[in-house]
């Protein structure tokens, strides 16, 4: 390297130790031993080790380098000293909300800061106090640190800040806050009772809210119960007036009598059940009245033929057996059910069976095993001039059948397309699906057989 004496000048100064510390430091042997290898004299590396106090090999040889372009810097002189302390700026907040700055230095104690701000503040006694969170907080004076800490062991070097603290002043606001404290609490204790009684007002107000809650939500649920069975019983009599002119006094009597017992128990009801109840009360009172009228001349030998052939007039009956299949019976309308059973008997096989009357739960009626007695006349069964009646087996009521053995289900889609509508009965020629509620494949050679599922 090359070296001009200005730089080797700097690099010594640089690299140079303070005499005391040269001399307790005697050279490293194995720097010694590589500065010698690397051709550098014994004198002038123990030199350079000495003075450099043995930091590196590499600061040794810039330390001889630069000794050599500069002969003169050899002696190493004794670095000049430092002045005492640094500088520090020291911001102060007055007691009035005044802020002053004042210069110092690290090596300067709080007591010097101390007079500076009484020349600054009216108040005679005071400390100073560093702010912060309760962690950095620091009191200097009175009952704190003391003042007799430096600057830079109070930690406000290079710069600081303090708030000047009355402690008559402290004294006074905690007295106050004290007082405060102990006014609250006086008031309070004789708040006490006016509490008491605003929590038990409130629990009361919001179980008096419960209940009218509780209260409102039954209603609105024997609401929706009278509806329901306002709509059971309306739909059950609609069928009986549609049907009026076929029904005897008796049961229209009857009819009138359970609806005035449903709108006693329920003063509320639809005003469509009470019309209808009007309408069977003027039909019974009609059909009464007719036998007590004066008889009618009698007519003519050919016209009693033609009135009783006219009262005694055949209903067309269809009848759909358990098998399937369909039939239609005439009979008398003046016959009962029993009459219809024990004509359907032989095509059944026997008397194990009940006949029904399709038809939503309004409608729908049994005649037979637990249900209405087979004496109710066709009339009364709602059966004139036509009607249509199921076969059901009792051994079969209430069971549901299962599938032949060796039968599997296919998807829904796929039943429909193999078995035809789904529920419907079997089509077309052996081997082809039933339709089941979900589509079921028969076994080959399985003819074609009413649906299981619909």
């Amino acid at each position: 390297r090359r070296w001009s004496p200005r730089a080797g000048a700097i690099m010594a100064e640089r690299l140079v130790l303070p005499t005391s510390q040269r001399a307790s430091q005697p050279p490293d042997p194995e720097m010694l031993a590589a500065l010698i290898d690397f051709g550098f004299g014994e004198e002038e590396s123990t030199a350079a080790l000495v003075a450099t106090g043995n930091r590196n090999v590499d600061v040794a040889i810039e330390r001889i380098i630069a000794v050599r372009d500069n002969p003169s810097l050899a002696a190493a002189p004794e670095p000049a000293p430092q002045p005492a302390g640094v500088p520090c700026e020291i911001r102060v907040r007055l007691a009035d909300g005044k802020n002053v700055s004042g210069s110092f230095t690290s090596v300067q104690d709080l007591a010097a800061v101390h007079a500076w701000v009484a020349t600054q503040e009216s108040a005679v006694t005071f400390t100073l106090v560093v702010p912060g969170p309760p962690s950095v907080r620091r009191d200097f004076g009175g009952a704190g640190e003391p003042l007799s800490l430096t600057l830079q062991e109070a930690n406000l070097v290079p710069n600081g800040q303090l708030i000047v603290q009355d402690p008559a002043r402290v004294v006074a606001a905690a007295a106050a806050a004290s007082a405060a404290q102990d006014a609250d609490r006086i008031k309070s204790s004789f708040n006490n009772q006016a509490r008491d009684e605003a929590q038990l007002k409130m629990t009361e107000e919001r179980a008096k809210k419960a209940r009218e809650q509780k209260r409102l939500d039954k209603l609105a649920q024997d609401k929706a119960k009278l509806a329901l069975a306002e709509d059971k019983i309306t739909r059950k009599y609609q069928t009986v007036v549609r049907k009026v002119k076929t029904l005897e006094a008796e049961e229209l009597a009857a009819a009138v009598a359970d609806i005035e017992a449903f709108l006693k128990a329920n003063p509320g009801g639809c005003d469509q059940l009470r019309t209808i109840r009007e309408e069977l009360l003027a039909a019974s009172t009609g059909a009464a009245a007719a036998p007590a009228a004066a008889p009618a001349p009698a007519p003519a030998a050919g016209g009693a033929a033609a009135a009783g052939a006219a009262a005694a007039g055949p209903c067309q009956i269809r009848v759909r057996l358990d098998g399937g299949q369909q039939v239609v019976h005439s009979l008398p309308s003046t016959d009962t059910v029993q009459e219809l059973h024990a004509w359907v008997e032989p095509q059944h096989g026997s008397a194990d069976f009940s006949l029904l009357i399709p038809g939503p739960p309004s409608i729908r009626r049994e005649f037979g095993g637990a249900g209405e007695p087979l004496s109710t006349t066709l009339v009364a069964a709602g059966l004139v001039p036509n009607g249509s009646v199921t076969v059901q087996a009792l051994a079969k009521k209430d069971k549901v059948s299962t599938a032949p053995e060796g039968a599997e289900f296919v998807p829904r889609m796929q039943g429909v397309a193999r078995g035809g509508m789904m529920g419907g009965r079997g089509m077309g020629p052996p081997g082809m699906a039933m339709g089941m509620g979900m589509g079921m494949q028969g076994m080959p050679g399985m003819p074609g057989m009413p649906g299981m599922g619909g």
